[in-house]
């Protein structure tokens, strides 16, 4: 049985402690992409054939029947930054027409999500969802990025944006 006796107080006051200070150091989602400048060094853009079996005809200890689902791409670019970030190598989900020697504009999302330990939010599938916030972290050396835009060479003008949603 809980009672509520100083140590529960102070494990309580220890969790709206830490809440608060993540409050504080959390920034909104979109101040938290970054657009950042690259030179493209190497381009490998990877295709996966996708395909399904529905349940209803899986077959144990047998060959389930699979039908074609289309198609499925992966970009993998060696970079060099335009300015000081440690990002070597950005990855994109997606169809691009990127290739070595191109210049990019990278939306980095630049944060760790992190939850509350003691505040309570919706409820989502049954469970009660933690509040979210979004706090700032350092450029990984390989990052995954949702929006590329392809530069001309003065870095001024936009020549194609590729996004995914």
């Amino acid at each position: 049985m809980v009672t509520s006796d100083g140590f529960t107080e102070s494990i309580r006051e220890s969790f709206e402690k830490a809440d608060e200070e993540l409050r504080k150091r959390s920034r909104p989602k979109e101040e938290l992409i970054i657009p950042v400048e690259f030179s493209v060094e190497r381009a490998l853009t990877l295709t996966y054939n996708n395909s399904i079996t529905p349940m209803s005809e899986m077959l144990i200890g047998g060959v389930s029947p699979h039908y074609n689902a289309g198609a499925s791409a992966r970009l993998e670019l060696d970079v060099k930054s335009l300015d000081s970030n440690s990002v070597k190598k950005i990855i994109y989900n997606g169809f691009a027409n990127i290739q070595a020697g191109d210049f990019i504009r990278a939306y980095i999302e630049k944060y760790n999500v992190e939850e509350e330990q003691f505040g309570f939010g919706p409820i989502a599938n049954g469970r009660v969802c933690r509040p979210e916030h979004y706090v700032e972290r350092d450029f990984n050396e390989t990052e995954s990025v949702r929006r590329i835009e392809k530069l001309d060479s003065t870095l001024e003008k936009s020549l194609a944006e590729y996004q995914i949603k």
